[in-house]
């Protein structure tokens, strides 16, 4: 009987061994694709985040590439609407600028050179652009020539009251400009994106502008050395090299 039962089970497991093999080959399988689904769902997830992550750095990069444009603008409209910076502009670019300043209460005639002016000059240009001239013929001169003004002084040297006055414009003037460099050394903009608002004046402190004397870009950046305004003069040098690259260019 025992013997009979033994023969019956091998039976059995003869016919059932390849069902349970197929069984086992088709729970694999079944598990394979599972798990194939399961890597492409996190794949799909992984790229999904990926993307996300992608957007969101371009979002912050033109955030913050806005932010950087927006200071940039801010600093440069703080520094061309200060009356100290605008009246220094107005002094180099032109060889004779009339002007109120309030500081004095009266008209004041800038002019480049006294080399290239007379008295009778300075009274009809006065006259002509300033119509009648306050103060003129006072004790108070009227008129203050730029390049005189800016001019190396020895210890004992007294500055007369409107080149002293031009003097501390300039101080100011240098002094503001140069912390446009002083932010691009810190890293928060490079000098490319602030050349462009800054070129005319740089070019007018470097000799780039035809109308204006090279003998006044000497002598403003001999100032700035002197006075130690390293920054601005920074500026002005690196306009003036990238300039003289762009007439090798043309």
């Amino acid at each position: 009987m025992r013997e009979q039962t033994i023969e019956i089970l091998k039976l059995v497991a003869s016919y059932l061994g390849p069902a349970v093999t197929l069984g086992g080959f088709i729970f694999v399988i079944r598990q394979l694709d599972l798990a194939k689904e399961q890597l492409k769902l996190a794949t799909d997830n992984y790229r999904l985040a990926i993307e996300a992550a992608d957007r969101n750095r371009k979002q912050e990069e033109e955030k913050q590439a806005w932010k950087k444009s927006e200071f940039i603008a801010n600093q440069v409209a703080t520094f061309f609407s200060d009356e100290t910076v605008d009246r220094v502009i107005k002094m180099c670019d032109w060889n004779t600028r009339i002007m109120f300043v309030k500081a004095l209460d009266r008209n004041i005639l800038f002019l480049h050179d006294y080399k290239q002016q007379n008295e009778l000059d300075v009274k009809r240009i006065a006259k002509s652009l300033a119509g009648p001239w306050r103060g003129w013929g006072s004790q108070k001169s009227n008129e203050v020539y730029i390049l005189e003004a800016l001019r190396d002084h020895a210890p004992s040297e007294i500055f007369t009251e409107l080149e002293a006055f031009v003097r501390d414009e300039f101080d100011i003037f240098l002094f503001k400009l140069g912390q446009f460099n002083s932010l691009s050394k810190a890293g928060l903009f490079t000098f490319d994106e602030i050349e462009v608002h800054l070129r005319y004046v740089l070019d007018l402190l470097s000799g780039g502008r035809d109308h204006v004397p090279a003998r006044l870009a000497e002598v403003v950046t001999n100032y700035a050395a002197r006075y130690d305004f390293v920054d601005a003069l920074a500026l002005v040098r690196e306009r003036q090299m990238r300039r003289t690259t762009e007439t090798k260019r043309s």
